[in-house]
């Protein structure tokens, strides 16, 4: 009898040994394009507490600063680690700062980034607990490196965080077993006037890298004897074809390629009379580059509007 009683003692100190340890299943998807959104679901009542992983995207793309975090379940995971170990004395309050973390070492990320770790934790006062499973715990906003898309994959934190935890025990981490793949616009969301395209139809010719110099069509005119010029002729007629159209209700509103010389990005007039988008400011800017010749033949117009195309 002593003995089975022994028997059952020790079976019961040694059962949580033998119990299935939890499982905690990472995601990862696209969103908008150029977001990769990451989350998990728990194969138990175990609900995490610490959660790290790293991110590696590919062909030169990068998250830029802390904006990047474009949402994040930081009312449950409010505790940025890596952000308090460098802040040291600056770190204040729970919440502060951001989750990005060097990939190979503690401590907040260094911007720009293409590769990262992505480290949450939650003290378990948080305005909110973790739950058990979530779509969202983050997605990140990922800008355009030297190709159109980009592979993001996600992976072990090894830079000796401790992984995934929960509130009764450590995970097993099932990682996602193929990479995201992330497919920019052509025009960059941090442009300046990305709204402003968005807000016209995502027009590609805004995506010409001279369009905002008066370059209409992405085209060179010219002959290789006298020199080639972004900015001539063809781009004047697509002006003149536009010139004063007038927005609704006021007018019909631009058609076709006419967007294309809204070199400015604005609008022009007032609201009595009404408001167009290619008018004199859009013509000083075609003048000023006007059959300004490519080198050899000139210094060529600057390739700056902000456009892949």
């Amino acid at each position: 009898m002593k003995k089975l009683v022994c028997l059952i003692a020790v079976l019961a100190l040694t059962a949580p040994l033998f119990a299935a340890q939890s499982v905690l299943t990472l995601s990862a998807s696209a969103v908008n394009g150029s977001q990769l959104q990451v989350g998990y679901a728990s194969n138990d009542a175990n609900v995490p507490v610490g959660i790290s992983f790293k991110v590696a995207l590919s062909d030169g793309a990068t998250v830029n600063s802390s904006a990047d975090v474009v949402s994040s379940l930081s009312t449950a995971f409010n505790a940025n680690i890596d952000y308090a170990n460098s802040a040291g004395t600056a770190y204040t309050a729970l919440g502060q700062g951001h989750p990005l973390a060097k990939a190979d070492a503690p401590g907040e990320v260094v911007f720009p980034a293409g590769t990262f770790a992505v480290c949450m934790g939650s003290l378990l006062q948080s305005p909110a607990a973790p739950p058990a499973s979530t779509a969202n715990l983050i997605t990140l906003q990922a800008h355009q490196g030297t190709a159109g898309t980009a592979s993001a994959t996600i992976s072990a934190d090894t830079a000796g965080r401790g992984g995934s935890v929960g509130k009764g025990t450590a995970f097993s981490v099932v990682y996602p077993a193929a990479a995201v793949t992330l497919t920019f616009e052509c025009f960059p969301t941090g442009n300046a006037k990305y709204a402003e395209w968005v807000s016209v139809g995502k027009p590609n010719c805004w995506c010409f890298a001279r369009q905002c110099h008066g370059d209409a069509d992405g085209l060179k005119q010219g002959a290789t004897i006298s020199g080639f010029w972004y900015v001539g002729s063809n781009d004047l007629a697509v002006l003149v074809s536009a010139w004063q159209i007038k927005e609704p209700t006021k007018g019909p509103g631009l058609t076709g390629n006419q967007i294309c010389a809204d070199f400015a990005r604005d609008k022009q007039g007032a609201t009595i009379s009404g408001f167009w988008r290619v008018g004199s400011n859009d013509l000083a800017l075609l003048v000023a580059s006007w059959q300004v010749k490519e080198p050899t033949k000139g210094p060529g117009v600057p390739g700056d509007c902000g456009g892949t195309l």
